[in-house]
């Protein structure tokens, strides 16, 4: 799915944990983060994780006592619904040095490479990250690499998983999701849909709109055009 707008005017970089909304350089080129999620009961059904470069480990994800809901990432995005990705070339990550626990591992094969993409293709182009940085300091780089990463994971970690019946529609499921998370209304949310081979259309994911600060947004309508889940859709 397209994703990607007009560049981002704010404030200089000052770091101090989570970034906030004043802290926005001037030339990230983007304007608002989306903290992605994946909705696993129907990414199972649907196989289309590997669209993401996600490599889905069924046998472990998709048990019935695993949590349905798991990070993804987080994005920077542009108002118009296009995205910046792919900004600097950078080297894999040295594990060793991430201090953040690793929220691929019960559901990805490739756990640890998915790390290194999403640092790769969405990091490096946020203000985490230095230019520069992994050659000249590397105990900064991997300071802010952890940042990247714990910031999203902490905000991650508060969100409350709703009970799904089997059939809904994406209104429904968007409204019990902000009953449960009064801090992303429906308005914050972006929820995305695949089919399986036999045409039946899940939920696949839920996309929170937020600011550098990790507040939730309304998402602007140049990615909600994108949205493909109207009507009922199966949840598993």
């Amino acid at each position: 799915m397209t994703i990607r707008i007009a560049a981002l005017a704010g404030a200089l970089l000052a770091w101090s944990g989570v970034l906030m909304a004043a802290d926005m350089p001037t030339d990230t080129g983007f304007d608002y983060y989306l903290l992605s999620t994946q909705w696993i009961p129907g990414w199972c059904q649907s196989g289309t994780a590997g669209k993401s470069g996600a490599d889905l480990d069924a046998a472990q994800a998709c048990r019935a006592d695993l949590p349905p809901l798991m990070f993804h990432g987080l994005w920077p995005e542009r108002k118009d619904g296009s995205y910046p990705h792919d900004c600097h070339a950078v080297p894999p990550l040295d594990a060793a040095r991430l201090t953040f626990a690793n929220p691929y591992r019960a559901y990805l094969r490739n756990a640890d490479a998915f790390v290194d993409h999403e640092w790769g293709k969405h990091g490096t182009c946020t203000p985490y990250y230095q230019p520069g940085s992994e050659a000249h300091d590397a105990t900064g780089y991997y300071r802010q690499v952890n940042r990247y990463f714990g910031d999203a994971l902490a905000v991650f970690e508060q969100i409350k998983t709703p009970t799904l019946t089997e059939t809904a529609s994406i209104e429904e499921i968007k409204q019990r999701f902000a009953d449960l998370n009064p801090r992303y209304p429906v308005t914050a949310q972006f929820a995305t849909c695949d089919k399986n081979p036999q045409q039946k259309k899940f939920l696949t994911g839920l996309w929170l709109c937020v600011d550098a600060g990790m507040k939730a947004i309304a998402c602007p309508a140049g990615l909600m055009k994108y949205e493909n889940c109207q009507g009922d859709v199966h949840t598993r």
